[in-house]
C-alpha cells in the first residue's frame, strides 16, 4: 500500500478538538503515504455562532498557500473558502467550480495518481467531486447522526448516494453500524482509539497550574460544552454535591456557558492541546460524560471515554445507546445513571471506593481501545479490499461478461417499463374510463339561455369547434330548451363568438336573441364570472351549458364554487361519436391530460 495516496474529507478543522479523523490523516502520513486533509466544507448554514471560525477560516487561507499547508513531509492540509449554503441549487455549482478547479489542480501538480478519497461528510459538494474524479476506492467513515446536525432533509439524499457507492463504509458507533450496514455489505464499526501513548498510568504527577487552586474532590468532563450536554443534569449535581468542584475542559457554547459558570463549584478552563489532557485526567476523581438522551447523541461514541479509562479514572454516564453497548463488551465498567439522583450517588460511590486494583482494570480495558489497533484494522481492511480489486481487474473477461449481463438486464427492464408505458397509456382501456370520469352531461332542462363555449376541452383551444358549437346551441334552441343565446369563445384571427353569431343568423335565429360575451378572459374561472355578469345585466337565472365534454368536469366544479342564485346544466354535445376504449385517439388523450391537471390545479388553489 505504500504507493497509495488518501485524500480525507473532513468533519472538523484541523485544529478542532483532536479526533479519529485527524488521528487518521497523522497516521497514514507516518506510515509513508502522501494524504490531504480537507477542512470542514460545512453541512448546513452559517449561523451566528459560527463567526469565529469563519475567520479563522479566512485567516487559514491567507496564512498559507492558496488554502494549502504543510504540516510534514507527507500531510497537507487544505482550507478552502466557499458560500455556506450547502444545498442550494443556485449556490451548489458555484462552490463546485471553484472548489474542484482548486482541487484537481493540487492533485494533478502533486501527481496523486493511486488515490483514496475517504470521507466524514456526505454533502453534494463532495459527491461530485468524488464521482468526477479518478479514484482507487472511495470510503465513507460515519461518525455522527449528520441528518440532525446539517437540518436539512436534503442531507438524506446526499448520504444514500455516497454510502450506495461507497466501497468501504466505517461507523464509529454501534447505532451508526446497525444503520449502515444494510446499506452496504461492506460496513464496518471502527470507533474512536485512546493514543495510549499519550495517556498512561505513570506516577508522574503534575498538577496543571489552573487546577492547582480547584478544591478536591474534581468531577471532570472534557468535550465541548454545547446542546448535546444535559445541562440541568450538571446544575442539580453541582447543586447537590456542592463539596465537589466540577471542572469543564473544551470549547462552551455562550448560553451554556452563562448557566452553568453561575455555580461556585464549576470551573471553565477552557480548550486545552490534546497533549496535555492527560495532566488533567491524572487530578480528576472521576469523569463523567453528562450527554442528552436523544437521536443525536445516541448515535455518538464518546472520544474521552477510552482516555479516561487509560489512565485509570471511573466513569459515570447518562444512558445513551453506545455507553450500554460498551458495557456489555467491556464488563460493565462504565457506570450507566438513569436519573438525576443515581447520577449524584454514582459520583459519591466511584469517589469514595476507588482504589488500584480498579484503576487497572480500567486501563486493561482501554489496551483493547486503542488507536493502534483501530488503525491497523482500517489499513487492513483497506488494503485486502485493493487487493480483492486487483485481482478482479485481472480476470477482465469475467468482469466483462458480467457487466454485459447487467447492461443487458438494465436495458430488458428500462424496455418493458417504456413497453408497459406505451400499452397503458395507448393501447389500453385506462385513457378512456379516465375520460368519462371527466364527464357530467346533466339531461337538459328548459332555462333562461342557452349558453355556447367554443374551445373548451376540443383537441386544440385554437380550432374550428365553432361550426359545431353553432350547431348545439341551435339544436337546443329549436328543442325550446333557451330563450337567449349567450355566446363565448377563444380568440382567433375572426373571434370564434362572431363566427357563431353568424352561422346561428344564417339558421334563423333573431339577432335580438344571440347575446355575444365580448369582454376577455384569460381563464375558465375569468370567464364564467363574466358571464354571471352578462346574465345579471339581463335578469337570467339558469342556462343550458355547451361545452367540450371533456371540460365539463372542471366547468362542474367551478360553478359550484362560484356561482350564485343560478342554476346550470351542463348538457351533451349533439355530435357525440362513441370513444373507442381500446387504442384510444392521442389527440383526445392530451385534452384529458390537460383537464385532468387543471382540475389538480383548481384543487389546490380553491
Amino acid at each position: 500500500m505504500k504507493d497509495i495516496d488518501f485524500v480525507i474529507f473532513g468533519a472538523r478543522d484541523w485544529t478542532n478538538d483532536w479526533i479519529t479523523q485527524h488521528r487518521l490523516a497523522k497516521s497514514l502520513s507516518e506510515k509513508g503515504h502522501r494524504v490531504l486533509f480537507i477542512e470542514n466544507t460545512g453541512i448546513r448554514s452559517l449561523k451566528l455562532k459560527d463567526f469565529p471560525r469563519v475567520v479563522e477560516r479566512i485567516k487559514n487561507w491567507f496564512s498559507s498557500t492558496r488554502g494549502f499547508k504543510k504540516i510534514n513531509q507527507n500531510l497537507t492540509i487544505y482550507s478552502p473558502i466557499l458560500i455556506p449554503f450547502p444545498y442550494s441549487e443556485i449556490i451548489k455549482p458555484i462552490n463546485s467550480f471553484f472548489f474542484s478547479r482548486i482541487l484537481r489542480f493540487w492533485l494533478n501538480k502533486n501527481r496523486f495518481n493511486n488515490v483514496v478519497f475517504i470521507t466524514f461528510l456526505a454533502t453534494p459538494l463532495i459527491n461530485d467531486f468524488i464521482e468526477n474524479t479518478s479514484h482507487l476506492i472511495r470510503i465513507y467513515y460515519s461518525s455522527d447522526n449528520h441528518e440532525m446536525a446539517s437540518q436539512n432533509k436534503k442531507f438524506l439524499f446526499s448520504e444514500k448516494k455516497i454510502i450506495d457507492s461507497s466501497n468501504i463504509v466505517f461507523a464509529t458507533s454501534q447505532k451508526l453500524f446497525e444503520k449502515l450496514k444494510d446499506r452496504n455489505k461492506n460496513t464496518y464499526k471502527i470507533p474512536a482509539g485512546v493514543e495510549l501513548n499519550k495517556f498512561n498510568k505513570s506516577d508522574t504527577d503534575t498538577v496543571p497550574h489552573d487546577l492547582k487552586k480547584i478544591p478536591k474532590p474534581i468531577v471532570g468532563f472534557i468535550g465541548g460544552v454545547n446542546n448535546k450536554i444535559d445541562t440541568d443534569l450538571i446544575l442539580f449535581t453541582s447543586k447537590n454535591l456542592k463539596n465537589y468542584s466540577f471542572v469543564m475542559i473544551g470549547e462552551s457554547e455562550k448560553e451554556q456557558h452563562k448557566m452553568l459558570s453561575k455555580k461556585e463549584n464549576i470551573f471553565f478552563l477552557g480548550k486545552k492541546k490534546h497533549s496535555e489532557l492527560q495532566n488533567y485526567i491524572k487530578n480528576f476523581d472521576c469523569g463523567i460524560m453528562p450527554y442528552k438522551i436523544n437521536k443525536f447523541t445516541d448515535a455518538i461514541y464518546p472520544a474521552k471515554l477510552n482516555e479516561l479509562l487509560a489512565v485509570g479514572k471511573p466513569v459515570i454516564s447518562t444512558n445513551i445507546y453506545e455507553v450500554s453497548f460498551y458495557n456489555k463488551e467491556n464488563q460493565n465498567i462504565i457506570d450507566i445513571a438513569n436519573t438525576s439522583e443515581d447520577f449524584c450517588n454514582l459520583i459519591e460511590t466511584n469517589i469514595k471506593n476507588d482504589n488500584e486494583e480498579k484503576s487497572i482494570k480500567r486501563n486493561l480495558i482501554s489496551q483493547n481501545h486503542s488507536w493502534d489497533k483501530r488503525f491497523s484494522l482500517i489499513t487492513n481492511i483497506i488494503h485486502k479490499f485493493i487487493e480483492t480489486k486487483k485481482l478482479d481487474n485481472q480476470n477482465w473477461e469475467k468482469n466483462f461478461a458480467a457487466e454485459y449481463k447487467k447492461i443487458k438486464s438494465k436495458i430488458f427492464k428500462f424496455s418493458s417499463i417504456l413497453l408497459t408505458l406505451y400499452l397503458i397509456i395507448f393501447v389500453s382501456p385506462m385513457p378512456y374510463y379516465i375520460g368519462q370520469k371527466l364527464i357530467i352531461n346533466d339531461e337538459p332542462k328548459k332555462s333562461d339561455v342557452i349558453i355556447g363555449l367554443s374551445g373548451y376541452g376540443q383537441q386544440s383551444y385554437i380550432n374550428n369547434s365553432y361550426q359545431q358549437r353553432a350547431l348545439d346551441v341551435f339544436y337546443y334552441y329549436n328543442n325550446k330548451m333557451g330563450k337567449k343565446i349567450i355566446l363565448s369563445g377563444r380568440k382567433q384571427l375572426v373571434e370564434e363568438f362572431d363566427l357563431m353569431k353568424a352561422l346561428l343568423i344564417s339558421m334563423g335565429v333573431p339577432d335580438k336573441n344571440i347575446i355575444v360575451l365580448n369582454k376577455p378572459s384569460s381563464s375558465t374561472l375569468e370567464n364564467i364570472r363574466n358571464l354571471q355578469e352578462l346574465m345579471d345585466e339581463n335578469d337570467l337565472n339558469s342556462a343550458n351549458v355547451i361545452t367540450g365534454s371533456y371540460h365539463q368536469k372542471r366547468l362542474r366544479i367551478i360553478l359550484d364554487k362560484v356561482s350564485e342564485n343560478k342554476v346550470f346544466h351542463l348538457v351533451p354535445e349533439t355530435n357525440i361519436n362513441r370513444d373507442k376504449i381500446w387504442f384510444f385517439e392521442f389527440s383526445k388523450l392530451k385534452v384529458i391530460i390537460y383537464e385532468t391537471l387543471s382540475i389538480i390545479y383548481n384543487f389546490l388553489k380553491f
